[in-house]
């Protein structure tokens, strides 16, 4: 095992917390170098409203398919979506999307928010106001063609392009994560997240939330998963979305092909060969982080970041990280009854495997080392963000992967 490569980032009593502090921080994360289409106040997730894939003339709103008569498609590198399909999604009424031939014009009305777009100007209205675009409007195929954010973004909403999976996807408005203010160790807590109150150690630490799950138990496309609680009672967990593999070439051609009927299509992703990723077992974080006991306000999801806040017993404390990237940038503000820590640390990290979104719902990988373990469990006899320790593993065979609680870190 490589154990992870520590940068600390020094400032005012920065940098000069000791052992125990500092050792159980980063050893918590010693990982391998190898979420009605209304937007609602700015919670703590961003949920998936809409997604249109390229060249697909099926379109899903809050997770339903719906059909249009045209397909989005890619033009000089710009994807575009059917302006229409789009406000019906956003939940434009009829009466509110029009067309104006003479001026070959678009308009689209929603909750006294007017969005007015012409064929060929790369400029557009809203509300009167004019706002520039990179891009112009395109007519084909007798519908209104554009990048959705533009439209998207007025009526307020945010949107996100998945290039492994050529889908673009609208999310409603979350609580902003500054990957800046994480750097520099600013970073605030949404409100309503709150400390762990488990077990405190000597030097004041928590040992995280009680937790509510013993197992989960996770098949390859399927988006619903088996949790097993602590009394050996069990339910079904809606995960929004299906689990995937992802892989690369090499290992397309000596996994995915070796089991197909395990392996439709649809349930891999193949990766290029010089990108990050390895083989892994891909599974949605949010709610499995949920399921084992993480409070939902600590978790932030703003369609460009996941951060988790709670560490060590404080509401300040978290863990930053950036879909397509391995990298984790945390902070740890130390205990008072701590004696050797001075000031906040903030320190960068790796997962084992890079950040993935699929759909709008970001995910974490798992095979013979996994990410949930080192972001939600205690390894190492460091406090974690759940008073537990924990493993999981991915079965090539079966296309099956687990998580599960091997026990409370300490009671």
């Amino acid at each position: 095992m490589v154990f992870l490569r520590l940068k600390i980032k020094k400032g005012e009593e920065v940098g000069s917390v000791k052992k125990p502090l500092l050792f159980a921080l980063f050893s918590a994360l010693v990982l391998t170098l190898s979420a009605s289409a209304l937007p609602a106040l700015a919670g703590t997730v961003a949920e998936p409203v809409a997604k249109f894939v390229i060249d697909q003339r099926t379109y899903w709103v809050r997770g339903e398919p719906r059909q249009m008569d045209v397909a989005p498609f890619i033009e000089n590198g710009r994807t575009y979506v059917p302006v229409r399909y789009l406000g019906y999604a956003l939940g434009v009424p009829e009466s509110g999307i029009g067309w104006d031939q003479a001026e070959r014009k678009a308009t689209l009305t929603k909750d006294g928010t007017t969005v007015e777009l012409v064929v060929g100007q790369s400029s557009y209205r809203v509300n009167g106001q004019e706002r520039g675009m990179d891009v112009a409007p395109l007519l084909k195929d007798g519908r209104v063609f554009l990048p959705a954010r533009f439209v998207a973004e007025a009526l307020g909403y945010k949107v996100t392009w998945e290039p492994y999976f050529r889908q673009v996807v609208v999310l409603t408005p979350g609580y902003e994560v500054s990957m800046d203010q994480a750097r520099a160790g600013t970073l605030q807590p949404p409100p309503g997240a709150v400390a762990p109150t488990g077990f405190i150690d000597r030097y004041g630490y928590s040992w995280g939330f009680p937790y509510q799950a013993k197992r989960i138990d996770f098949r390859i496309g399927s988006r619903y998963a088996t949790v097993t609680r602590p009394d050996g009672s069990t339910y079904q967990l809606d995960l929004g979305t299906e689990c995937v593999v992802v892989t690369k070439p090499i290992t397309d051609r000596s996994i995915i092909r070796k089991y197909p009927e395990v392996y439709p299509e649809g349930t891999y992703v193949v990766m290029p060969e010089d990108s990050e990723y390895t083989t892994a077992f891909y599974i949605p974080f949010i709610p499995v982080a949920r399921a084992f006991g993480v409070p939902e306000q600590n978790i932030v999801w703003d369609g460009e970041h996941l951060a988790v806040f709670g560490y060590y017993g404080d509401v300040r404390n978290y863990c930053v990280m950036t879909p397509g990237s391995k990298e984790i940038v945390c902070l740890v503000v130390p205990s008072k009854a701590d004696p050797n820590g001075k000031g906040p640390v903030v320190g960068t990290g790796h997962l084992y495997f890079p950040l993935s979104v699929k759909d709008g719902v970001p995910m974490l990988g798992v095979n013979s080392v996994n990410d949930f373990s080192a972001l939600l469990f205690a390894p190492m006899g460091a406090p974690g963000l759940i008073n537990a320790t924990g493993g999981g593993s991915f079965d090539y065979e079966t296309g099956t992967a687990f998580i599960l609680v091997k026990g409370p870190a300490r009671q």
